[in-house]
């Protein structure tokens, strides 16, 4: 199994970072820790992915000493739509997850376990994928949609916002944002404006979460409401 989207980005080195993506799984992927999205140099930066066949989310921050490190008590389910997001804060080398779906607001997770990273940060990492990693070892089994990167650490207003549709507007620090929405499943086109298009490997086109996503005037706010569950509002999605 080697599925996976890659695409180049402007490497996050210092500062804080924020990942996250729409997720539906057939099960906990590859040896039970399937990678749903990734940051590597000549190793890892940054991981979001499953950790046991209870589909438990760990994330992890490389440091030389003692990586930063994250382990949900929270589960989720197989074949329902979650929205999934993990930020690193600098200032303390703390990782959070946060867990919503199709009906239940944004909300960090409890945690079987919360390290903070020590020693030197992992730098250079301008390698993202969605899916798997380089070694095609982990390949994550179900549906991904919306995956973004952003230099910086979002509020839990503006996660609830992504959740109910509202896609993300590049204010200088948004890295990309594939929403993985196109027919052609050749396409992962990156929407932040920094022309990280994604290369495709493997992944088939398949539903969408049935989320209507657009764009949030600054005029004024606009809210989006999910769409009953089964409807499919948008084209396509990428399935791994």
């Amino acid at each position: 199994m080697d599925d996976i989207i890659t695409a180049t980005i402007t490497a996050i080195d210092t500062g804080d970072c924020t990942i996250g993506v729409w997720v539906r799984p057939d099960n906990a992927g590859e040896g039970n820790i399937g990678s749903m999205l990734i940051i590597e140099s000549t190793t890892y930066v940054l991981i979001l992915r499953f950790d046991a066949s209870t589909r438990v989310v760990r994330s992890l921050y490389n440091y030389t000493t003692a990586d930063a490190s994250s382990l949900s008590v929270e589960t989720l389910a197989l074949a329902v739509w979650a929205c999934v997001f993990v930020t690193f804060r600098a200032s303390d080398a703390k990782l959070r997850i946060y867990f919503g779906d199709l009906d239940s607001p944004m909300t960090e997770v409890t945690y079987t376990s919360q390290g903070a990273g020590s020693g030197t940060r992992e730098t250079g990492g301008t390698n993202f994928k969605i899916g798997n990693r380089s070694a095609t070892d982990r390949t994550f089994n179900g549906q991904l949609a919306g995956a973004l990167c952003d230099a910086r650490e979002w509020t839990l207003a503006e996660m609830e916002a992504f959740r109910l549709g509202v896609r993300p507007v590049q204010t200088g620090s948004l890295r990309g944002f594939w929403p993985l929405d196109s027919p052609n499943a050749a396409q992962a086109e990156d929407l932040s404006g920094q022309g990280a298009n994604g290369t495709v490997t493997g992944a088939l086109v398949a539903e969408d979460p049935p989320v209507p996503m657009g764009w949030n005037p600054a005029v004024a706010p606009v809210l989006f409401m999910p769409a009953p569950a089964g409807t499919n509002l948008l084209a396509k999605m990428m399935e791994y």
